[in-house]
């Protein structure tokens, strides 16, 4: 492969069929397999040429007059300018050998470090169970991460558990920046068709349109309950149906500053049970939550406080996991990384009253890898 400048005309293209590119034995990366697939192209695990593993995102460049998608070359813009050990990188974009000779059939490859897991596929692995100083390791490192997004005027719009990727040694990484976005000073609106609808906040369903980092908090609110109970807390098959959710959890809104755009509101007015629901987290803990899901946007806690909050200072301490993880979710059947959208697990009907969780960080004996 050869590096390659990305073309000037970048405009949106109708997904179509995808052709795996084929790799020369002679080429820099070494593709090992593939562990995931989107409308954008397929996702490699490879040896670099240092040795070291990555993850190699194939682009079609077709041709100077399409060029990539507009999410694609939105998110390697943005990747570009961000620097932080909590923040996925690329570390390298090269082009298919003999490109320039005919770009039909050329592809373009984002070189990411490889990250062995995301947590959905970590809360999905029956192998793998993790305990209450694991998740407030996990959890301040995602938060972090947000916090310097949030610091340099960047909105990810698609926080959730398979947009968290991890390593074998704990260390965290957000990922999948196709949805991010600069902070807008002025009047122009966003689209509200963003985030996956079960960590969608309640302004957007609701149709506000001048939406800012409030939104991502929502959004770490529902990762960060699911990290207890490892299934998404507002799993709602339609946008009303998760407002109905939210509803009876957060209760019913009264004065909140989102355009409505002619979405009913219950006629039941619920109250607010976010920390009765989930009391069993823990008393800093499920204030924590309280706060995050905070159905009025302006009095939502930011990235800033979270790290702040008595949560992380309290018993018990912030650890790493105590080994090394032993399966590689990546590469497993139940990787969620880019294969399948969260909303389309199905779980069955429960309890607003969420059990709590015991757990260690370990892999089960006679586990596969």
């Amino acid at each position: 492969m050869s590096r390659m400048p990305l073309p000037s005309a970048m405009q949106r293209r109708e997904p179509g069929g995808f052709v795996a590119p084929v790799f020369p034995v002679d080429d820099a990366y070494k593709r090992i397999c593939q562990i995931g697939q989107g409308t954008f192209g397929v996702v490699y695990k490879a040896l670099a040429p240092d040795g070291s593993l990555v993850a190699l995102k194939a682009l079609r460049l077709n041709d100077m007059q399409h060029g990539f998608s507009v999410t694609s070359v939105r998110e390697i813009q943005i990747l570009q300018r961000l620097n932080h050990e909590n923040v996925i990188s690329i570390t390298d974009i090269v082009a298919s050998k003999d490109a320039h000779l005919d770009l039909e059939k050329a592809f373009v490859y984002v070189v990411f470090p490889y990250m062995e897991h995301d947590l959905a596929g970590l809360l999905d692995n029956p192998s793998c169970r993790i305990t209450p100083p694991v998740i407030k390791c996990y959890f301040k490192q995602i938060v972090t991460g947000i916090e310097y997004l949030h610091e340099n005027g960047l909105l990810h719009r698609d926080i959730k558990c398979s947009n968290i990727l991890i390593n074998n040694y704990g260390i965290v990484k957000l990922g999948d920046f196709g949805l991010a976005r600069p902070v807008r000073s002025d009047a122009e609106p966003y689209t509200d068709k963003v985030c996956t609808l079960w960590y969608r906040a309640p302004e957007l369903l609701l149709g506000d349109m001048h939406y800012g980092p409030p939104l991502d908090i929502w959004s770490l609110g529902c990762v960060f309950a699911e990290m207890f109970t490892q299934r998404p807390i507002l799993h709602g098959a339609t946008e009303i149906d998760q407002l109905d959710r939210i509803f009876k959890l957060c209760g019913t809104p009264t004065n909140l500053p989102a355009a409505l755009n002619g979405t009913a509101l219950p006629a039941t007015s619920y109250p607010r049970q976010v920390k009765k629901a989930f009391a069993n987290f823990g008393a800093q803990e499920s204030d924590l939550l309280d706060r995050m899901l905070e159905l009025d946007p302006a009095k939502r806690i930011t990235a800033a406080e979270i790290l702040k909050h008595p949560y992380f200072t309290s018993y018990p301490p912030a650890v790493l996991p105590e080994q090394e993880i032993a399966v590689d979710t990546a590469v497993s059947p139940g990787n969620r990384f880019v294969t399948v959208r969260q909303e389309t697990r199905v779980f069955p009907p429960v309890s607003i009253k969420v059990p709590g969780r015991q757990a260690r960080l370990d892999v089960a004996p006679g586990s596969s890898q």
